[in-house]
């Protein structure tokens, strides 16, 4: 394992995780003299090994991560946009949990989930941060149930939930967005009387590509449908791809085109 000091140290110091070298220009975390292969988006089992312990010492110390100075948090989000040039040997579904957290003030929506989004109102898996706090002491341990990110707004007392699929709208992602919303929905409503939830909402975030197919429209619309209609006006779903000019996940607001299609 990579000890966080060590990667932190060398991160903010602008060397190589591996080898200890002065990086270059162009060059993010490791160096290309130490990964040759991955900075020609090739994957490679011998850099792979080492790379999954990178991703996994950001994972396990994600909070602190946030903390970085922006310079300091772009090397690291240039450095997973190598591993998502390279495709999904690198970046799985947890891996794109973890970018959409670390990176969200940098990433492009079409229509803006959270306004004025505060960092330390964004919930990682359920993790506490202040276990002083009313709503991570009394509600979040309850609600966090496996929902990838969840977002409280103290100030209106509102609850975001968000499910993140690296896969298209499917039977999964359907029965798992309206679980999250139940039990939280039943929580909030029958079990804790000091933080009074006014509104809660649900969110998707799926990896859906091919908008321009007819094939993929018809099966968009199909699972679409097996929403119940309330809880299709309550959804927020999005769809992400990389947009490589801007080096970062470009989210499109889907209920646009799903209200149009269904019209059709």
């Amino acid at each position: 394992m990579i000890e966080y000091e060590v990667f932190e140290d060398r991160l903010k110091n602008n060397k190589c995780l591996k080898s200890n070298l002065t990086l270059n220009n162009n060059e993010y975390i490791v160096s290309k003299k130490s990964f040759s292969q991955l900075y020609q988006y090739i994957f490679d089992e011998v850099e792979y090994k080492f790379i999954k312990n990178i991703v996994s010492c950001i994972h396990k110390n994600n909070r602190n991560i946030t903390l970085f100075d922006s310079h300091t948090l772009e090397k690291v989000q240039l450095f997973f946009n190598i591993l998502i040039l390279i495709g999904d040997k690198y970046i799985k579904e947890r891996e794109i949990h973890l970018y959409i957290f670390l990176f969200w003030d940098k990433l492009i929506w079409d229509k803006e989930l959270i306004d004025n989004v505060k960092k330390n109102h964004f919930f990682y898996e359920g993790q506490i941060i202040d276990e002083n706090d009313k709503f991570q002491q009394n509600l979040l341990p309850f609600i966090a149930s496996n929902c990838d990110l969840i977002y409280y707004d103290n100030k209106n007392n509102s609850i975001k939930l968000i499910e993140i699929k690296n896969v298209d709208l499917d039977d999964r992602a359907i029965s798992q967005i309206q679980r999250y919303y139940r039990n939280t929905n039943y929580i909030c409503e029958t079990s804790n009387h000091q933080l009074n939830i006014l509104h809660l909402q649900p969110t998707l975030i799926i990896k859906h590509e091919n908008l321009t197919q007819k094939k993929a429209k018809t099966s968009l619309i199909e699972y679409w449908q097996t929403f119940p209609t309330y809880f299709r006006e309550l959804l927020n779903i999005y769809s992400f791809e990389y947009c490589k000019i801007k080096g970062t996940l470009k989210l499109i607001n889907l209920k646009p085109k799903l209200k149009s299609l269904l019209k059709n």
